[in-house]
C-alpha cells in the first residue's frame, strides 16, 4: 500500500473526482490530517469496504495505524516515473 501526504485542495487542483464521500476540508483539518484517509477506487475493491466512513488498518514496520475512510477518488496517475 502506497500512501501520500497532501494539501486539503490536493484533488481540485489535480483535477481527481472524488465519486463517493467528501475530499479533505480545511475546517477539519485537525482530524483529517490524523486520522482520514481518501482511497482510490482500487484501494477501495482491495480492502474489500462497501461503505464511506468504515475503519480500515495498515501496518507501519511495528505500528498498526487505524483511519476512517472519508471519501473515494475516481483511479488516476498522479505522477510520473
Amino acid at each position: 500500500v502506497e500512501s501520500h501526504f497532501v494539501d486539503p485542495n490536493y484533488f481540485e487542483v489535480i483535477k481527481g473526482k472524488i465519486l463517493a464521500g467528501r475530499s479533505f476540508s480545511e475546517p477539519m483539518l485537525a482530524t483529517d490530517s490524523v486520522s482520514s484517509i481518501i482511497v482510490n477506487e482500487t484501494a477501495y475493491k482491495m480492502f474489500g469496504l462497501t461503505a464511506i466512513n468504515q475503519a480500515i488498518s495498515t501496518k507501519n514496520d511495528s505500528e498498526i495505524l487505524k483511519y476512517n475512510v472519508i471519501g473515494v477518488v475516481k483511479d488516476i496517475q498522479s505522477y510520473g516515473f
